[in-house]
């Protein structure tokens, strides 16, 4: 059910191309409802659990073909080691990841050669402490004494209230063993290029365990076909902070507060990026993109500025160039180039978190145009 509010100072579309949409804006809402839930769920019921750890006392195994830590101290605590763990470990530690990755796929030999190495250089460095997180007994995060430790929970409460104080519905999202992202849309249909009509709304991720920062982004989703492009970070904060002490009660307090100022941040972000003057003006770039000519060279140098690997270099490139006019908007405009990367991250990857950011490039694409306005 959606709530509405007043709409007099959005540019909020009227044209009967919006009320066809409209249909399908209900169908969107109803078909992520699930997933919303889902990644509320997660942060209320996965609470991770933190433990700081000496280097010596580490002692990696395999145990049943799994990567295990124990993790020393009074319990000898034995706990699974999930892959992102492993990748911050082996990047603390000076191991490349392709070679971590090599190993992995030996099999027992090569797994117990990554076991071998991680301890070898643990154990002979020089002392230190590490943050463990863990959830139901596996280490998810492996990391800096010095990473500030946030609250999803509070935070992304803020996020939400100050969403549906304008009328933003939670719409969709996702719910990653590391890494969690929701989205809430405006109860408005768009549409800066005739016939072109689209969902306004905000989108929230974070990683409780190093993978990836607090983030909070303004997006558009293109109807017709669901490509999104999503903006640049509005809060632009990276977990990182106060060292934590031994006593672990102390450090809390400095955890709680980082938590209750973030959710504060959160909520005034949402209120300032869901007003009309911002949304209008994003808006208004999207015009400008569809307006702006760009040839192949222009998008050759742009996807490779953004890393994007050569097989998706090239999908992109074929979905600009053909005659598709649904799925894409009309004609060679910087407006196109970005629906073709939200396309080729909808219909050819399926890894979760590279379809986000090629998302978030197939945003930088209009955003020139934007802070232009």
């Amino acid at each position: 059910m959606l709530t509405h509010h007043s709409n007099q100072d959005y540019n909020v579309a009227a044209s009967e191309a919006a009320k066809l949409a409209r249909s399908k804006f209900e169908a969107e809402i109803n078909r992520g409802k699930t997933r919303a839930a889902a990644v509320i769920e997660q942060v209320e019921t996965q609470i991770p659990v933190d433990r700081v750890v000496n280097n010596k006392a580490l002692n990696f195994k395999i145990v049943m073909g799994d990567l295990k830590v124990q993790l020393g101290g009074k319990t000898e605590l034995v706990e699974g080691f999930h892959r992102n763990a492993l990748n911050q470990a082996a990047e603390r530690a000076g191991i490349p990841v392709t070679y971590i990755d090599k190993l992995m796929a030996k099999g027992d030999w090569g797994r117990e050669l990554v076991a071998e190495n991680l301890n070898e250089l643990y154990h002979n460095g020089e002392p230190a402490r590490y943050l463990t997180r863990s959830v139901n007994g596996q280490v998810r995060g492996f990391l800096s004494n010095a990473y500030r430790r946030m609250d999803a929970r509070p935070i992304l409460e803020s996020f939400i209230g100050a969403a549906q104080k304008v009328g933003a519905v939670p719409v969709d999202g996702y719910a990653l063993e590391t890494k969690i992202a929701l989205k809430a849309v405006l109860p408005y249909i768009f549409e800066p290029v005739p016939h072109e009509v689209m969902l306004f709304g905000m989108m929230f991720e974070t990683s409780d365990f190093g993978n990836g920062k607090l983030s909070i982004r303004s997006f558009v989703d293109r109807l017709w076909c669901t490509n999104r492009a999503i903006g640049t970070d509005d809060l632009a904060k990276v977990h990182i902070g106060g060292r934590l002490t031994e006593d672990m009660d102390l450090s809390r307090q400095t955890y709680e507060l980082d938590t209750r100022t973030m959710a504060s941040a959160a909520r005034d972000v949402v209120r300032k990026s869901l007003s009309a003057p911002s949304v209008n003006l994003f808006l208004e770039g999207i015009k400008q993109a569809n307006e702006q000519k760009i040839e192949g060279r222009a998008i050759s140098d742009f996807l490779k500025q953004h890393k994007l690997s050569k097989g998706e270099q090239d999908a992109v490139v074929e979905a600009f160039n053909s005659p598709e006019v649904e799925m894409l908007p009309a004609g060679q405009t910087a407006w196109r180039m970005s629906n073709a990367i939200s396309w080729i991250a909808n219909t050819k990857v399926e890894d979760e978190e590279r379809k986000l950011e090629l998302m978030k490039i197939a945003g930088v694409a209009i955003e020139p145009r934007k802070k232009a306005a």
